[in-house]
């Protein structure tokens, strides 16, 4: 009795130190399994994606850059009117919001929605009232630009039509088209040239209100005849609207859209220059590199005829 007393004793010991192996191994993996969790959970919280960065004061082109380097893209505010603006004009647009905030973590390749200052809401139609009988009335609305020449242009300033057109040889020196050849290809053609219907003596008008900055000789004929440019700030854009017949405004003054600046000298055209915000003066020539201010003002011009 006694050998057997003592064989159940030790199987029992055997057993009882197995449970405890048993829950040992539990508790090691449970505490490992924890940390690893505790590990990933941390680093998930500290690293799961890129933080925006301030972008308030900046140009549009600016903010595009600084979102690239943190893998993120920008969009402007689809509330804003900027459906019709050249890439240059948009990029030197000043950041006035930003959705999401400065600090804020988000996924990459998330947009980041900017507001900007100077550009305009755009208007939503207007809607009819659930009477029938009530009247759709609708606020007369001022066109942004008015042309500054009356009728259609006589001869067309794109490259390839004014080109294919025929008015001028092949090869010419005096194609109308923004960046066209100048002096033997030693220059460039730093605006575009839009000749009015009714020639010499048509009158050239403010394609929108603004503040005149400047008004100079801009370029002598071979005939000797001056003619003269007209430097108008139009808050968005600065405008040159030169080889004017001697204008009788003046620096300082203001000018409402569709104003009188002068008449068309003896070349039958005027030459227009656009600008970014902020140019006080024309530049004296292109050569080499397009200057960093110069705005190429062919789409905004073919938008105000509507060609």
């Amino acid at each position: 009795d006694r050998t057997n007393t003592r064989a159940t004793v030790r199987g029992e010991t055997r057993r009882q130190k197995r449970r405890r192996n048993t829950i040992t191994v539990i508790l090691v993996c449970a505490l490992v399994a924890g940390i690893i969790g505790g590990l990933v959970f941390a680093m998930t919280r500290s690293g799961g994606g890129p933080t925006v960065p301030e972008l308030v004061g900046l140009s549009y082109e600016e903010a595009e850059k600084e979102l690239e380097k943190a893998g993120l893209s920008i969009e402007p505010d689809p509330d804003q009117d900027t459906g019709g603006m050249e890439a240059g004009e948009l990029g030197k647009k000043t950041v006035d919001d930003q959705d999401p905030k400065e600090g804020t973590e988000v996924e990459k390749d998330t947009f980041v929605t900017v507001t900007l200052k100077g550009v305009s809401s755009n208007e939503e139609e207007p809607v009819a009232g659930e009477d029938e009988d009530e009247p759709v009335v609708s606020e007369p609305v001022t066109p942004e630009l008015v042309p500054l020449l009356d009728g259609a242009p006589l001869y067309p300033f794109t490259k390839d039509a004014s080109i294919a057109c025929g008015h001028w040889p092949a090869g010419s020196q005096d194609y109308p088209y923004f960046g066209a050849a100048r002096d033997n290809n030693a220059r460039i053609h730093a605006g575009i040239d839009v000749y009015p219907q009714a020639g010499e003596g048509a009158p050239t008008k403010a394609m929108k209100d603004g503040t005149v900055l400047k008004v100079a000789l801009f370029y002598t004929r071979y005939t000797g005849e001056a003619t003269y440019g007209v430097l108008v700030d139009h808050v968005d854009f600065v405008a040159n609207y030169a080889e004017l017949k001697p204008p009788s405004i003046k620096a300082g003054d203001t000018v409402k859209q569709g104003d009188l600046l002068g008449y068309i000298s003896g070349t039958e055209q005027i030459h227009f220059e656009m600008y970014t915000p902020g140019t006080t003066d024309w530049i004296s020539g292109w050569y080499g590199e397009k200057p960093a201010n110069l705005l190429d003002a062919t789409e905004m011009m073919l938008r105000v005829y509507g060609l």
